[in-house]
């Protein structure tokens, strides 16, 4: 709806501040209770559950050129580094942020529609790397991946489902 922020979010690392900004607006509202705080936060959740469902398929995301990273990565074709994964600057860092904003409105806000958005968002992440195998995963986690791990054992707590 508006021009991209510049640095970091065009060129290369799009969309990871919407989770930090989910999570900021999460834990300033828990810790107020201000109205407006929470009215924004609504907004932005609504936002971002407008793109998830545009996508069709629980992702939710700006990492530039993300369905063909994702379909690569779906089918097994990993070339990770330090700093990148199959020639993007660390997606899975990116993708990190929003699960963890997300997270966030859930734990710290209570707001139910962000504990639906996160499963789904999980929910899409199974659903990429089910047919990897352990050295394909541990190959793609050679990529900087952030809190991802964290935030898995976080769903897992949250909803009690075996599967995260």
């Amino acid at each position: 709806k508006a021009d991209s922020y510049t640095n970091w979010e065009n060129t290369g690392l799009d969309g990871h501040t919407a989770g930090h900004y989910i999570s900021a607006l999460s834990m300033y509202y828990a810790s107020t209770g201000d109205p407006k705080a929470k009215e924004m936060l609504e907004y932005g959740l609504a936002e971002l559950d407008r793109v998830q469902k545009a996508n069709g398929n629980g992702y939710i995301g700006g990492v530039p050129g993300s369905d063909a990273l994702w379909a690569e990565i779906k089918a097994g074709k990993i070339n990770a580094g330090s700093f990148s994964l199959n020639d993007k600057w660390v997606p899975l860092y990116n993708i990190h942020k929003t699960f963890n904003g997300l997270k966030d409105a859930w734990i710290h806000a209570e707001l139910p529609q962000a504990k639906r958005m996160l499963t789904e968002l999980t929910d899409w992440f199974l659903d990429i790397t089910s047919d990897l195998s352990e050295a394909q995963i541990q190959d793609m986690l050679r990529s900087e991946h952030g809190g991802l791990n964290e935030v898995f054992a976080e769903v897992y707590a949250i909803t009690g489902d075996k599967k995260y």
